[in-house]
This record gives structure tokens, C-alpha cells and sequence, in this order.
């Protein structure tokens, strides 16, 4: 007998059982805390810079030090954050509401994202939700878009403080609407501060009532301001108490590997400055951002003080993470987010509660959709099948939910795979071109197959189009990209992991990824580019992604990471989870070590490879073509889309601008090929097989 719903309604029942299994008899309450545009990788999690957090959250809970964003840029991210799906299934893909309707909360509103999402969910759960402090770009009460002319109130939530969009974060009077009433002004008190003072209110007014609560606190810091005397972003004023904090403590952006460097195939302007003048604009940056965030920091000791006080810390999950990171000198460009370069992906993570073990920093390679599933399943309610995230594996009841559903994907396969192919067979006869042919859907498993109960999942989708961009129509400047983050056990090149001390690529022995100790793990970067440009980079043994390495790979390699990629591009729900399933859904193959067995060779070699057919600002199913859809690998190369000609700080894919006038020249550009030397081809680097896999714990 096939696997069918019946056998799906058992899983489901299986992971609701181990859900309940978490939950207490009370109901846990959750705090979650996100700042704005903080990235992992500058150090500002240090304890020096955020003591409380290290004292409250990262010694008494766990610390995932290999947490990444799948879209970085604010409103994508943000809208993925609670509706715990990707941008590409939620289509959220800009800060802002432009021609191509591409984002900001009109398009978040107008899609009815509101209908079922994670706040709604608690809600029905008996929660009262709260949210407090920055929401989605260009949010206004009373657009008159809204629904009967009415103000927007956002479903399930009892609270709704948001910082008003057209007052200026900087200003030293914050400013809130409270459940769409006119904002009020709080004089002389600093945002943070109020974000805070608003957050530690509701904890008491639930628990007074008895109670369980979620609440999101939201502060604007470390996010920068726009300069009021030149273009760019100025440093954001922190409370007149740190005015002058670290004032003595020479804070500067690192000097890595990267810095001032350039590559080409960034569609983003570079600057026109001199090194020493790039450097104090983004020291005085930094020097800015850590001041703004030892606010939040005080607002984490005050939240555990109150939490202690109402004798509810114990069974009170406290999360803290950010909405996407923020590069400051790599590649020498411009201070911001959007691309998937680590300093823009990677962001902090740190997690503390009922359940969770203490003092653990663990590399499992997790993302922010992952949050609202992790949620639930903690609250003891059940995963939409809407979700892409899974409940990160933090012990062991949550760890046998994540299991089940890396098992289950396979189910969804036929579905999915038809809807995408029906779409795509139907544009092509819109286009009046000749229909790819019919490929066999796959029959679903006699039995939903084996998986160990260690398995987890190994590879992410990293995504974005126009990002912050303001010009839709401008090719050159849409960071339009698929890439995929792998973390195995398999060392794909010889040299790889650091293992060479005197490496100048910034590597360190035994670590999976710029600072991920992580003995045994290894992590890959595969970027595809619309404009047709592909780079692999290897982060263990280049952490700062300096040297593309897609060359040196053997065919059969490269097949297996682009076919995993396009099984994520389109995914939805259990197929984000689990990719695998959509290239062996008889199961067997969960890992990118089993899939690189010599008998899945034929199957790789014969996938079409991903294809942009032009570069856009929105997610569009048949511009981005895969095997998935059933569109047969083209002849030749596919021809470039037509360019603009590139300003000179804006350089293209196939050329590099020179510096303006007057300018220092950068450093030669790194990470581009050589050219090829006479003679018979080199050997290729064979796979060599790790002999250790990671540590695990008992969970």
C-alpha cells in the first residue's frame, strides 16, 4: 500500500505528539527579540559589547553560531520571520512598494499574508500577542488602501505598538502608535528605551492575568540613519548615556581578506574614497552601531529581572536574533545588506528557556524561517504545511519533530512538482515556443522512507532580486541571485578546512565557516547570478569568500550543487525542508553525502542547470528555470541579458570599473581565474572523505 494521506495524518499526529511532549501544563511564554541590521561576523555579540547578553542568554542557553538569513534586506526578511516562509513564497522581495509592486508591507497587505501567520496562530493558541517597535517598511495606519477605509489593526494581536515611519528614528523623542491611535511622543526618552519600557509592561499585564503571552520586541538599533548634511548613512545616536561610551577603545572595522577588495560580479556601487577615508566613515559607523545596541543589552537584563521577579523565567523562552546582517568594508563596498555574502547572511542567535540545555554553542547550520517553526512546536501546536523552516534541534523532543519532517517531504513531491510543471508547460504556450517534453512525475513511496534519527538537514537557499534597490528598471543594480549553503561532513578539496596555518585566505584549523569551530563540518557557498556569472566558494578554507573555486570541482560535483539548488528555488513547505525529496523521493538519500554516490551520476548529469531568463526585482516562477519545472537544458549557453552600460561605480559581471579621479586605486581584484598555462590539464582534486564526522550530543 502507497504512502497516502492517511499515513501523512500519522506523522502529523506523531509530531504533535512529540510537540505536546515539550509543552508544559502551563503554556510557555515567548520573548522574542530582534534588532535591526546586526551582523555576526563584527563582533558586536561580544561581552564587551553586549555583557548582559552573555551573561543572560548565551551561558544559560544556546548559541547557534552558524545562523543565517535567507534574504537579507529588512522587510523580506521580516515578513519570512513571521509568516515562516521564504521570500519566494511569500514574494516580499523589496524594502519598497515600486513599479513592479515588488515590496514593503502594501505588498505584504495586499497578498493577504496576514491570513494565517504566526501571530494569528498564537492568538488562537489563547496567547496574548504583543508587538513592540519596528514592523514592515512603509507601514501606515490609515493608507487608503486599507480594507473599508479603515485603520489597520494587524490580526491576532492584542497589542500593536508601532514606530511611526514618518517620524525620524534619530529623533530623541520616541515616538509610538498604540493599536492605530495617533502617535504619542514620549519626551527626552530614547526609542530603545521605550521599546523596552513598553515590552516590560505587557510581561506584567499577562501575568497579572494569568496569562501565557508572545511577545516580539522589535528595537530600531544598530540600524544607521540617513546623513542629514551628505549622501549615505550616518552613525545612529545612541541614548545621551552611552554618548561616550568605548570612546577610548580605538573601535575599527577589521582588516580581513576581503577588505577593500573587489569583485565584480557584486552588483553594488563600491566606493569612490580614499582606504584611510573609507575606513574612518565606517569606524565611526561601527563606533555608532555598538553604543545603539548596549541599550538593547540593558533591555535584555531588565526583561530576565522582571521575568524573575513574576517567577515566570522558567518556563519563558527568550530569543535574540536580528533581521539580516550588514557589511562594512568587504569588497570595498558601499556601508549595507542584500547581497549573499556572510557579513549580509549571517546574523546572531542566541536562545534560552524551558528544555533548552545551558551554556552550548552548537554550529548547526539553522536560518530565521526557522524560528516560527521552532515556536510552535515548542507551544505544543502543530506545523503548517505552509512553513518552509524546521524546529531547530535543540533537544531531543524537538530534535524527533525535525527528523519526522525531514521524513515526510516526500509526500508533498507529486504536488508539487505537477503544479510547477503545469505552470511552466502553460507560459511556454503563452510564448508560443515549443513545450518542453513531458517528464514522468515520480510515484510516491510503497512507505515513507527510513531516516536516522540523527539526520538533519544540511543545505540552505540563500535569495534576492532588487532588495533596497530603488531602480526597478536598472539591471545593473538588482541583486537578483540564488545560492546555496551547504554545511557536510565531505571536504569537497584537499586543502580544504584551513588546514594550513599560514593560509592568507583568513582560515583557522577545524573551522566550518568564518568563526564556526566545528571539527569535521565543512561549509560551501554556491552563487548562481542572473546576469549568467557562478562562484563556489569553500568557507572553511576561505572564510571571506576571496577565491571562487567552481573550476576545480569535478563535473559530477557541480551537477549534484546546482540540482540541489533548483530543488530549492521553487520549494514550498516540505520541499524547503527536505530538497532531497524532490530528487529521490523513493528516499534513501537525505545528505549531500549520499547523493554524491556514484549511482545517482546519470540522474545529476542529465538535470538542466538553473537558468535566469532576464534579471527582475520580483519572483517571477518561469524566469528562474530548473529541472524541477521541466525545462530542457538549452543547446548552447543562454544569451546574457542586455545591460545598461555600468556607471563607473557600478561596475558589470564581465569588466571592473577603474576608480574615479583622484582616487587610490583598490587592490587588484581577487577570486578571478588565471589564465589557463599550456599543456595537458591538471588531475582533478579527488573527493576526500572526512574519516570524522561532527560531535553530537546524546539529543
Amino acid at each position: 500500500m502507497r504512502a497516502s494521506l492517511r499515513d501523512l495524518a500519522g506523522l502529523v499526529a506523531l509530531c504533535a505528539a512529540a510537540a505536546c511532549s515539550i509543552a508544559q501544563r502551563v503554556k510557555p511564554n515567548f520573548v522574542i527579540v530582534v534588532t535591526d541590521d546586526q551582523d555576526d561576523v563584527y563582533n558586536s555579540t561580544h561581552p564587551y559589547y553586549m555583557p548582559a547578553l552573555d551573561r543572560q542568554l548565551r551561558k544559560r542557553g544556546v548559541h547557534l553560531n552558524n545562523f543565517i538569513v535567507n534574504t537579507a534586506v529588512c522587510c523580506p526578511a521580516r515578513v519570512s520571520l513571521l509568516t515562516g516562509k521564504l521570500a519566494h513564497c511569500h514574494n516580499v522581495t523589496n524594502n519598497y512598494y515600486d513599479k513592479y509592486q515588488s515590496g514593503s508591507f502594501k505588498k505584504w497587505f495586499q497578498t493577504g499574508q496576514d491570513r494565517d501567520w504566526l501571530p494569528g496562530r498564537m492568538s488562537a493558541a489563547g496567547y496574548d500577542v504583543y508587538y513592540v517597535g519596528k514592523f514592515f517598511n512603509e507601514y501606515q495606519w490609515d493608507y487608503p488602501y486599507y480594507r473599508d477605509g479603515r485603520r489597520y489593526m494587524p490580526p491576532g494581536m492584542r497589542v500593536f505598538d508601532s514606530v511611526d515611519p514618518l517620524e525620524d528614528a534619530d529623533l530623541p523623542d520616541a515616538c509610538l502608535s498604540t493599536n492605530t491611535v495617533n502617535r504619542t511622543c514620549s519626551k527626552g526618552k530614547h526609542m530603545t528605551d521605550a521599546v523596552r519600557d513598553k515590552a516590560l509592561q505587557y510581561i506584567s499585564t499577562s501575568a497579572a492575568e494569568k496569562r501565557p503571552f508572545w511577545i516580539q520586541v522589535m528595537p530600531l538599533a544598530p540600524h544607521a540613519v540617513q546623513c542629514r548634511t551628505r549622501p549615505g548613512w550616518c552613525p545612529p545616536t545612541p541614548p545621551l548615556r552611552h554618548a561616550n561610551l568605548y570612546a577610548n577603545d580605538n573601535v575599527s572595522i577589521p582588516r580581513t581578506p576581503n577588505w577593500y577588495a573587489r569583485n565584480t560580479n557584486l552588483p553594488r556601487p563600491t566606493t569612490g574614497l580614499t582606504e584611510a577615508a573609507y575606513a574612518a566613515n565606517l569606524n565611526a559607523l561601527q563606533l555608532g552601531r555598538l553604543r545603539s545596541l548596549r541599550a538593547v543589552d540593558e533591555m535584555i537584563d531588565r526583561i530576565v529581572e522582571r521575568l524573575t521577579d513574576l517567577a515566570l523565567l522558567n518556563n519563558t523562552y527568550i530569543v535574540f536574533t536580528s533581521d539580516n546582517g550588514f557589511h562594512l568594508g568587504a569588497f570595498g563596498l558601499l556601508e549595507g545588506k542584500v547581497l549573499p555574502i556572510e557579513e549580509d547572511v549571517r546574523v546572531p542567535f542566541f536562545i534560552r528557556g524551558p528544555g533548552i540545555p545551558e551554556g552550548v554553542v552548537s554550529p548547526f547550520p539553522a536560518a530565521l524561517i526557522d524560528l516560527p517553526a521552532t515556536i510552535l512546536a515548542a507551544a505544543g501546536l502543530p506545523l503548517p504545511d505552509y512553513m518552509d523552516g524546521l524546529p531547530l534541534p535543540l533537544n531531543p523532543a524537538l530534535a524527533s519533530i525535525h527528523t519526522a519532517l525531514l521524513r515526510n517531504a516526500s509526500l508533498a513531491v507529486p504536488e508539487q512538482l505537477a503544479a510547477l510543471r503545469a505552470e511552466a508547460a502553460a507560459a511556454q504556450d503563452l510564448a508560443a515556443s515549443p513545450a518542453p517534453p513531458p517528464a514522468p512525475l515520480p510515484v510516491p513511496p510503497a512507505a515513507l522512507p527510513e531516516i536516522p534519527s540523527t539526520a538533519r538537514r544540511d543545505s540552505l537557499i540563500l535569495e534576492g532580486w532588487s532588495g533596497s534597490a530603488s531602480r526597478p528598471d536598472d539591471s545593473a543594480s538588482l541583486a537578483h541571485f540564488k545560492a546555496l549553503r551547504l554545511c557536510t561532513p565531505l571536504r569537497l578539496f584537499r586543502d580544504g578546512g584551513g588546514a594550513n596555518p599560514t593560509n592568507r585566505l583568513g582560515a583557522l584549523p577545524a573551522y566550518a565557516a568564518r568563526q564556526v569551530p566545528a571539527p569535521g563540518l565543512y561549509c560551501y557557498k554556491y552563487v548562481a547570478w542572473c546576469r549568467g556569472a557562478r562562484e563556489l566558494y569553500d568557507l572553511s578554507a576561505d572564510p571571506y569568500e576571496t577565491r571562487s573555486r567552481l573550476t576545480l570541482l569535478p563535473p559530477r560535483v557541480v551537477d549534484r550543487l546546482d540540482a540541489l539548488l533548483s530543488a530549492l528555488v521553487h520549494c514550498r513547505g516540505p520541499t524547503c525542508r527536505n530538497p532531497y525529496a524532490l530528487l529521490h523521493p523513493g528516499g534513501g538519500v537525505w545528505n549531500f553525502s549520499a547523493a554524491l554516490s556514484p549511482e545517482h551520476d546519470p540522474l545529476y548529469a542529465s538535470l538542466p542547470k538553473l537558468r535566469f531568463v532576464r534579471c527582475r526585482s520580483i519572483y517571477v516562477r518561469t524566469n528562474e528555470q530548473t529541472w524541477a519545472q521541466g525545462f530542457p537544458q538549452p543547446p548552447s549557453p543562454p544569451p546574457r541579458p542586455w545591460l545598461p552600460p555600468a556607471p563607473p561605480d557600478f561596475p558589470s559581471s564581465s569588466e571592473s570599473a577603474g576608480p574615479p579621479a583622484g582616487a587610490t586605486p583598490p587592490p587588484k581584484p581577487l577570486g578571478q581565474p588565471r589564465p589557463p598555462s599550456p599543456g595537458p590539464p591538471k588531475p582533478r582534486t579527488p573527493l576526500v572523505p572526512h574519516p570524522h564526522r561532527l560531535p553530537t550530543r546524546s539529543w
